[in-house]
């Protein structure tokens, strides 16, 4: 009975990626928007996304998430946390930029972590 489960799972899986991937194959085949347009205003992605959902409905579901805004402070509170035991007394001698580049790797491995056990999850798949 597992076995049925893992290969159902699998196939869901597969199909998953493949719609996926037809949409961002779709998407790419799209003209960017402008910034600004002809009347100055700025052009709101969200609104793009909310227009083009039927379209891309994987790919909106990414988009709303990447491109709302936190509803707390508490993402910003984070940032400041790790910047303040990165930066600490012993360590008062290190560069800016190395210092925005410790921060940023301390957020940002999680999600390369992540990403990288997707793609060998994927391989797997293939």
């Amino acid at each position: 009975m597992n076995r049925v489960n893992d290969v159902d799972r699998e196939n869901r899986v597969v199909i998953v990626v493949t719609a996926a991937d037809a949409e961002l194959t779709l998407y790419k085949q799209v003209p960017t928007i402008k910034l600004k347009r002809d009347d100055g205003t700025f052009n709101c992605p969200l609104l793009w996304w909310k227009y083009n959902e039927q379209k891309y409905k994987l790919l909106s579901i990414l988009a709303a998430q990447l491109l709302s805004i936190p509803a707390t402070s508490a993402p910003s509170e984070r940032v400041f946390s790790v910047a303040g035991l990165t930066i600490s007394k012993d360590r008062v001698r290190l560069a800016s930029d190395v210092a925005n580049e410790l921060v940023f790797l301390h957020d940002a491995l999680s999600g390369v972590q992540k990403f990288y056990e997707a793609q060998n999850v994927q391989n797997m798949l293939y």
